[in-house]
């Protein structure tokens, strides 16, 4: 509860300080965290707390996009988000990798699409540089495939994480 109040209290922050750039990034960190509720709450707390340190890191200027910050943040929140749909959404089966495994790598290429959508969205109604260009928005959504996919290739190399291969 505390992290989500974090990611509304940084939004209103954001749009006081007249950055929408920032509201937008915790107003959609704080919907995809209440969409986690929908997972078990280890996985839960995982996908929200992972998802609101990264966000302090890209806020504080931990992570410049010059030195492939923007790249870190896609592929660290495409990995949480892979783990809460193959540990916690996706139904479990004796082996769900080959079936779950391909089914959560498309969802997380549909909401990195649906991201980069939005930044497109918030440049141009709200005037931000979130989006800059092809190139960013490739880089972006092969950085969400890679960290999706590594976190499939983790769950499906260890029983122990929880996953059967």
């Amino acid at each position: 509860m505390a992290l989500r109040v974090g990611l509304v209290v940084g939004a209103w922050a954001g749009l006081r300080s007249a950055d929408p750039a920032a509201a937008v990034l915790l107003l959609s960190g704080l919907l995809a965290s209440l969409l986690a509720r929908l997972a078990p709450p280890r996985e839960e707390l995982l996908f929200t707390g992972g998802l609101c340190g990264l966000l302090a890191l890209a806020a504080l200027g931990v992570l410049p996009d010059h030195l492939g910050g923007d790249l870190v943040v896609h592929g660290v929140a495409s990995a949480l988000l892979a783990l809460v749909l193959l540990r916690g959404l996706l139904p479990r089966t004796p082996a769900p990798v080959a079936r779950h495994g391909l089914l959560a790598l498309l969802l997380v290429g549909l909401v990195g699409v649906a991201w980069e959508g939005a930044e497109a969205l918030a440049d141009a109604w709200l005037g931000t540089q979130m989006s800059l260009g092809a190139t960013d928005t490739a880089s972006d959504l092969v950085a969400d495939l890679v960290g999706a996919a590594t976190v499939i290739r983790l769950l499906a190399a260890s029983p122990a994480l929880g996953v059967a291969a």
